[in-house]
């Protein structure tokens, strides 16, 4: 037996971190039953499409992210898978020509995830800052607590909440969007996700939900499994701010919210409800 963890979202490639992570830290029950694996299984609800390449490319050889006093920028900041693969796209155009910006430049991003995710594209581990943040309102405050002395870049996708530049902005911190991937509805959700609960029938699940977007487009979904009378699912929020979308619109609170958006977050916070629920 193993317990389904049904993760809304598009499986990283080359190597999902919650898939490795959720593979190998199985859930062990408090009464000393047998440990028992988790399964992931993806069910992407948006489709990410790369853009503003030439644009992203054109800044970092011009040099306006060069770590030096006369630069153009402070820093980079980087707060989602997404935007980490369309960065890595362009390095990979560079081949080699970027290693100053990678060796020195500053770099700001929300959760321990996201920061492991640009330590791999070469970037040094110790300007890599805000892997202990768990959301963009604690990441503005530790930028402001830098008290950086130019503008900083900001890599977005097109629909985005804009609590980081607005709290920036107030402070007299200046920001500069530059938007690299663009988001659609996977028009496939509803029904891969009819078709993952139907393999799964019988076995209590975790339902995971990653981003306010994707909760406003899984909503729907969710309300219907709800109403079906179906009564084995749990729900768990990658963070308070999908958490907020969740109860919002689907009038129901996750039953497990990440401290940390991030694998071994995520894993707590299921584990802590499974253990208080009896779950074996």
């Amino acid at each position: 037996m193993s317990i389904p963890l049904l993760l809304l979202k598009t499986e990283s490639r080359p190597d999902d971190p919650y898939k490795l992570f959720f593979t190998t830290h199985p859930f062990h029950p408090p009464n000393g039953a047998p440990a028992i694996p988790f399964n992931p299984i993806y069910v992407p609800v948006l489709h990410h499409r790369y853009t503003n390449a030439a644009a992203l490319k054109a800044i970092i050889v011009s040099g306006k992210l060069a770590p030096s006093t006369d630069s153009h920028y402070s820093a980079l900041i980087v707060t989602s898978q997404r935007a980490v693969e369309a960065l890595a796209a362009v390095l990979a155009q560079l081949k080699g020509d970027h290693v100053p910006l990678l060796s020195r430049t500053r770099v700001y991003v929300v959760g321990p995830a996201t920061a492991n995710s640009v330590k791999q594209l070469g970037f040094a581990a110790a300007n890599i800052l805000g892997a202990e943040c768990g959301s963009g309102e604690v990441l503005a405050e530790l930028i402001l607590a830098d008290a950086p002395a130019r503008p900083l870049l900001f890599l977005v996708g097109e629909t985005r909440r804009d609590v980081i530049p607005r709290t920036l902005a107030a402070a007299g911190v200046g920001v500069e969007e530059l938007v690299v991937y663009e988001t659609a509805v996977a028009e496939e959700f509803r029904e891969e996700f009819r078709s993952a609960v139907q393999r799964t029938e019988g076995v209590r699940r975790w339902i995971v939900v990653f981003s306010p977007a994707g909760a406003d487009v899984a909503v729907g979904v969710l309300r219907e499994h709800r109403e079906s009378g179906e009564s084995g699912s749990c729900i768990a929020a990658i963070g308070p701010t999908t958490e907020k979308c969740l109860a919002d619109t689907l009038d129901r609170r996750p039953e497990a919210v990440a401290g940390k958006p991030s694998p071994e977050g995520l894993w707590e916070a299921v584990t802590v409800f499974m253990g208080a629920d009896g779950w074996v």
